[in-house]
């Protein structure tokens, strides 16, 4: 910076004395020059600095670039984190809440246990009276144990003798094997003329029951106009009829009347001893197959005689009739 010293000493002559105006331009240019030197070094000094801040600010903030790239990683990554950390809080928060309903729970069961210790406590008290009976009752059995050794060292000498009896006893087994087995023998033939027994019998049940079957087919229309109404058409016969399954049904008294106008279909069988379940089986197996197909069912069975006094009384009630053998004479 150049100070033009001859205008400043013009401009202040204007209002003072030459003299000291040429003193004061001087001086003020002097300080000017000073001024201007000390600026100047100031200036350079503080642009120095300044230069020197700017370096530090750049590597500052470069650094601070890097950290910032790493902080945003770390926040994403704290990010997922949180959304994890969130889940599993609510998830402990569920358990949590399960375990105070268990916590419950086992305060329940606690108490429960504290009252079955005070119980054991009773228990282990009688109890320890009991091992205290024991123990004497041990000691009274440690006597008896001694007599009980000399008594079976008698019972051994009475075994020994025993054991021969035994082996003789065994001798007379085998030979009563061999006379079971003879015997044996004997009852299975026996068996075989009882089966044969049966089977006579049996054809003679069914020869006696064809027999009353027969006379019935003769008594039957009358006993029948006579008792109940029932005209019957044609003849009584043994014949088979067709089910509600369509299966033929063997019925050994069969016939169809009239009473009142109505069809009656009779159908019947006989037993040479009448009992309530043979009425039973006879309404199963025969009456209730045909109910449905044939009209006005008219179940029949006659017999020689009934198992009980309350049988007849059985069959009314269930709207069976019944004729003995001895119904079929005439009058």
């Amino acid at each position: 910076m150049v100070i033009d010293t001859l205008s400043l000493y013009e401009k202040l002559k204007e209002n003072m004395d030459p003299a000291a105006a040429e003193k004061l331009a001087q001086a003020l240019a002097t300080s000017l020059v000073q001024i201007e030197q000390s600026v100047r070094q100031a200036t350079e000094g503080r642009l120095s600095r300044v230069e020197q801040a700017l370096e530090t600010l750049v590597r500052v903030t470069q650094e601070h670039s890097h950290e910032i790239a790493e902080l945003r990683q770390a926040s994403r990554e704290n990010a997922l984190a949180i959304a994890e950390l969130s889940k599993t809080v609510q998830e402990n928060t569920s358990a949590i809440a399960e375990l105070r309903q268990t916590v419950s729970g086992l305060m329940e069961v606690t108490q429960r246990h504290s009252q079955e210790i005070v119980e054991l406590r009773q228990m282990v008290q009688e109890n320890t009276s009991a091992i205290a009976e024991l123990r004497q009752m041990v000691q009274e059995n440690t006597s008896a144990i001694a007599e009980l050794r000399q008594t079976v060292s008698g019972l051994m000498e009475v075994t020994q003798r025993h054991s021969q009896e035994i082996a003789e006893l065994r001798q007379a087994v085998r030979e009563l094997v061999e006379t079971t087995k003879k015997h044996g023998q004997v009852l299975r033939r026996l068996e075989l003329d009882q089966q044969d027994i049966r089977k006579q019998l049996g054809g003679l049940a069914m020869a006696f029951g064809y027999r009353l079957e027969d006379d019935a087919y003769l008594a039957l229309p009358r006993l029948l106009k006579q008792d109940y109404g029932i005209e019957v058409q044609g003849r009584l016969k043994r014949d088979y009829l067709v089910d509600r399954q369509g299966n033929y049904l063997e019925v050994n008294i069969l016939g169809e009347g009239v009473r009142e106008g109505e069809t009656i279909t009779i159908v019947g069988e006989s037993k040479a001893q009448l009992s309530a379940n043979e009425i039973d089986r006879f309404l199963r197996r025969k009456v209730r197959r045909l109910q449905g197909v044939y009209p006005n069912l008219f179940p029949i069975i006659v017999t020689y005689m009934t198992t009980s006094p309350d049988v007849l009384e059985h069959a009314r009630q269930r709207g069976v009739a019944v004729y003995f053998s001895y119904d079929f004479r005439q009058p």
